[in-house]
Formats: C-alpha cells, sequence, structure tokens
C-alpha cells in the first residue's frame, strides 16, 4: 500500500512538472479602472545552492537592462488538455539586457546585447504581473537559459525564476529572493568562478 502511495505522488509531481511552467490564478484577476489584472506564477526547480543553480545555467551574465520590446501575447494550449478550448494567454516581453561581463557561456561577449523573456505585461487593456520581475535602467547578475516558452525566438529566461536574478546596486550590494546570505558582488563572483 505504501508503495503504491508513493507512486502516486511521485506521478502527481511529475504530471505537474510537465504540464507547463505558467499557472494562471482566476481567483487573482481583478478588474481595475477597465484594466484585468492577473498574476502568473512560475512553476520552477528549486536550486538549493547557488553551484546547482550555476550548474544547470548555460549562460551566467552581469549586465544591464537597456530597453524593452513591445508586450506580445500567445495562446497556449494546455499539454493535457482534451479539448482545443483549453488554452491559456500570456503576455511576455523581451527585455534587452547590455552585457558587461560573462561568467559562463560561449558565443556572447562584454559589449553584445541578448533578450531576457519576462512573462507578464500589459497589451489591451489585460496587465499580467509575475514574481520575476527585471526593471529597465536596472543591473543584474542574471543565471540563463534559453527561452522556449510561450515561443522560441533566441531570448533567455532566468533559470529558476527568482532564484536565478541577482539585482546588483551601485555599491556592488546584491539582492536575490532566495540566496539572502550573498550580499555583495564579490561573494557572488567568488561562488560563480569554482564552478
Amino acid at each position: 500500500m505504501k508503495l503504491n502511495k508513493l507512486l502516486a505522488i511521485g506521478i502527481v509531481v511529475s504530471c505537474s512538472l510537465s504540464v507547463g511552467l505558467y499557472v494562471h490564478g482566476a481567483a487573482d484577476n481583478k478588474q481595475i479602472n477597465n484594466k484585468l489584472y492577473s498574476t502568473v506564477d512560475s512553476l520552477e526547480v528549486n536550486y538549493p545552492t547557488i553551484e546547482d543553480l550555476s550548474n544547470n545555467s548555460p549562460l551566467i551574465v552581469k549586465g544591464k537592462i537597456i530597453s524593452e520590446k513591445n508586450t506580445k501575447k500567445a495562446v497556449t494550449k494546455q499539454p493535457e488538455s482534451v479539448t482545443d478550448t483549453d488554452t491559456d494567454e500570456v503576455l511576455y516581453t523581451n527585455k534587452v539586457l547590455k552585457i558587461q561581463k560573462v561568467y559562463k557561456g560561449e558565443g556572447i561577449k562584454a559589449g553584445d546585447e541578448i533578450e531576457i523573456r519576462t512573462i507578464g505585461g500589459e497589451l489591451d487593456n489585460v496587465v499580467q504581473i509575475s514574481e520575476l520581475s527585471i526593471e529597465n535602467n536596472k543591473s543584474y547578475i542574471l543565471f540563463l537559459k534559453p527561452s522556449v516558452y510561450p515561443v522560441t525566438d533566441g531570448a533567455y529566461a532566468v533559470q529558476g525564476g527568482v532564484q536565478g536574478k541577482f539585482e546588483l546596486s551601485d555599491q556592488n550590494k546584491i539582492k536575490n529572493e532566495k540566496y539572502k546570505d550573498i550580499t555583495d558582488l564579490e561573494k557572488l563572483e567568488l561562488k560563480v568562478k569554482k564552478q
């Protein structure tokens, strides 16, 4: 009996990870000033250490967000849906990152500009808010992977969601939601260089 219960839990977890990266909460939808606001939550792998995050990130860079592209909408079908009407409308915005330093990765160098995909944005009176926000004119250390959701277009996504975003202040202080013990650039660079 215990084996069947563990097997069932494993199947549920596996299905949850393969169902989709982003879940929309209908209960979170709010109408304010003729705009529909909703939150978009991501289901991400938990990386217990920065070393784990680094090992699973094909690209690690330091840079500044210098602009953003227009927000676009993608209609995605749920992988396990029975009908064609079981779809989600996802807003996404590509931000342009001017690279200052490459810690890991090939084919990209300081001075290059790459696009970073963020889920969410505002389009046609609909606003989707994501837990992972990357703001214009701010500097970051980003752990990245090629983005395939909701479209594949050469943009990158932040590996592990908020785990892979380290906001950098003018005094080389770092802010990260998960790794709160890493508070300055030098500590983070030491961890990344060990790889």
